[in-house]
């Protein structure tokens, strides 16, 4: 038989799709504006009825971090919107691709991570994504959104690689590998042709440029094991996706031909039916500007709690901006999109209420962290913006940021012994003490609501609020409007703690 069995790809993404049932979880994507392109349009009836043929999708991410932040959520979310109307949805971690680093987006190639701290994260990050769909799934239940009726299962794709020599990979993904294909993709394009001057540019390895075989095999390694049938990624990864979809339809092309070989010497052996691989990107999360969420951007809002405080995760919200916070809670939130729509047609006549904003901080809060974390961000919020220090409980203080950095415990002897611009820098709310000096000639430093100005001033005890046990004093410092510690000083040492400041 010849090699025309093998199936032509088009490597242009698509985007049209024939009737579907109004059900279908790629309608529900595209309304939230959680999908960008599909490598086949067949993917629509693919998908089109999970009640009768659930499909097995997945999607990966590596561990080069402890933790996801807000910027791995978009594909996350819509592998939980397929789960919910009955789809069978994987998480691949990559305990071994995250040895390497995917260059996709990139400017550079990603430092090397230790063995042992990849391992570590691996776990993190395994316990975070079923904690995420846990809360995910009990925060809808409480929007009347119903259960999840699909599975979620969970893999680390060193599970294959274990005990996988460089010559067992080549044999058995490198032959059908196409170099031109792999030079194609933009991921290495815009690597090697980058706009600085040769002697400066830094090109792409060998290792990151093989990473798009190591996330092809992974599409290929789920088919056969699970039935898996579909690969979510973000819009920077149709390159990858495209190579798992072309490494599987190479390999079975190869299957079909030996198998109808044999088919013709017995016709006890038929030609085997078989899957097929399709892709989804969604879009990267972005601000109005076209600036991404990320570490690498600089601005990673992280999903564990103890690396982006409750708090800071609300704050990070409510200070969206107008152009952004419909996209937000259409794609970030679980709300029904026509509650959206309401909501943002209220905004739209009443922005200065913020009530777009509010839901959508809120929203975040009870689906991340669950809803004791909307009920405590809100007494902290209540104890940092909207109480005078004279107010403050001091064991309602020291219970509610017990391990936030926003909580300075001292001694009186040494909040009195530094300078004001020293105690902003040293708690956090300024870079230097330069930095804290030019906040002040700006009035823009204030404790226990006076404006201090004056960048030579040192500190005293009239600056810190004596409690009722008379051991106990209390100052709330702020720089501007959202830098804010609660400092508690005590007579003697016995409690003194230094804790870092915040951004």
């Amino acid at each position: 038989m010849s090699s025309s069995r093998l199936v032509a790809i088009d490597e242009s993404p698509s985007m049209v799709h024939p009737s579907v049932p109004s059900g279908s979880i790629l309608n529900t994507l595209d309304d939230r504006g959680l999908l960008k392109d599909v490598t086949s349009s067949n993917v629509w009836q693919h998908l089109g009825d999970p009640e009768r043929n659930p499909r097995t999708i997945y999607c990966g991410v590596d561990p080069t971090a402890a933790s996801l932040h807000i910027g791995n959520l978009l594909p996350l979310l819509a592998l939980w919107h397929a789960r919910k109307v009955g789809h069978r949805v994987i998480v691949v971690i990559g305990g071994a691709t995250g040895m390497i680093g995917d260059p996709s987006g990139r400017s550079s190639e990603r430092n090397s991570l230790e063995a042992s701290l990849v391992e570590s994260n691996v776990q993190r990050i395994t316990a975070q994504v079923r904690s995420t769909f846990q809360t995910m799934d009990v925060w809808a239940e409480k929007l009347g959104l119903g259960r999840s009726r699909g599975e979620l299962l969970i893999k680390n794709n060193r599970e294959w690689y274990e005990g996988m020599g460089i010559l067992d990979f080549l044999r058995v993904v490198g032959k059908y590998a196409r170099i031109s294909k792999m030079m194609a993709r933009d991921s290495v394009k815009n690597r090697l042709t980058p706009e600085a001057d040769a002697d400066d540019a830094v090109g792409l390895s060998f290792t990151e440029f093989s990473y798009q075989l190591l996330q092809a095999y992974d599409f290929h390694v789920l088919q056969q094991r699970e039935g898996c049938t579909v690969q979510i990624g973000g819009s920077d990864q149709y390159g990858n996706i495209m190579a798992g979809v072309e490494l599987i339809l190479r390999m079975r092309s190869q299957s079909l031909e030996s198998a109808a070989q044999v088919d013709a010497a017995s016709s006890e052996m038929p030609v085997p039916t078989v899957a097929p691989a399709y892709g989804i990107t969604v879009p990267l999360l972005t601000t109005a500007d076209g600036s991404k969420f990320g570490k690498s951007a600089g601005n990673a809002i992280w999903l564990d709690a103890q690396l982006t405080k409750d708090l800071d995760l609300h704050t990070h919200f409510m200070k969206s901006a107008d152009e952004d916070v419909a996209k937000y809670l259409h794609a970030l939130t679980l709300l029904p999109t026509l509650e959206i729509q309401s909501l943002v047609q209220r905004h739209k006549g009443m922005p200065q209420r913020g009530e777009a904003q509010q839901t959508l901080a809120t929203q975040m809060l009870g689906q991340l962290r669950g809803e004791d974390s909307i009920k405590r961000t809100k007494r902290q919020a209540k104890v940092l913006y909207k109480t005078s220090v004279a107010d403050i409980d001091v064991a309602e203080a020291l219970e509610l940021f017990q391990d936030d950095p926003r909580l300075i415990r001292t001694t009186v002897g040494e909040f009195t012994s530094m300078s004001v611009a020293r105690m902003a820098h040293e708690y956090g709310l300024a870079k230097s003490g330069s930095e804290a000096r030019k906040k002040m000639s700006k009035g823009a430093l204030w404790i226990n609501g006076e404006k201090l100005d004056d960048p030579r001033l040192s500190l005293k005890l009239k600056h810190l609020a004596p409690q009722r046990d008379g051991k106990t004093h209390l100052a709330l410092v702020s720089v501007g409007k959202q830098k804010k510690v609660i400092v508690v000083a005590t007579k003697g040492d016995a409690s003194a703690q230094e804790i870092s400041g915040f951004e």
